[in-house]
């Protein structure tokens, strides 16, 4: 039984690692891409990004919803000077 148990910490752990392990290469494409800064997150963190894009510091990170099925979420903080408008961005359609 304690084998059973030890090869699912294990694998779970392992599962983890690889998708941090892509999580963590994605934002590093994005600070390369915009000459920022990635903070890795490694297996139990998550990463973020900081660059300036026409003169504006931004920040790029993930958070979750939390819970038994949570779910990642990309934000996007900057300061934006029209307090009566609101942002939203989308992926671009080819």
């Amino acid at each position: 039984m304690i084998i059973v148990v030890l090869g699912f910490v294990i694998g779970s752990i392992a599962v983890l690692g690889q998708q941090s392990k892509h999580l963590d290469e994605v934002f590093q494409r994005v600070a390369r891409s915009r000459d920022g800064r990635c903070i890795t997150g490694g297996i139990f963190g998550r990463p973020s990004v900081r660059f300036t894009y026409r003169g504006v510091r931004i920040l790029l990170d993930v958070y979750s919803s939390g819970g038994e099925h949570a779910t990642l979420y990309t934000q996007l903080h900057f300061s934006w000077p029209e307090t009566d408008l609101r942002l939203e961005v989308f992926p671009e359609r080819g």
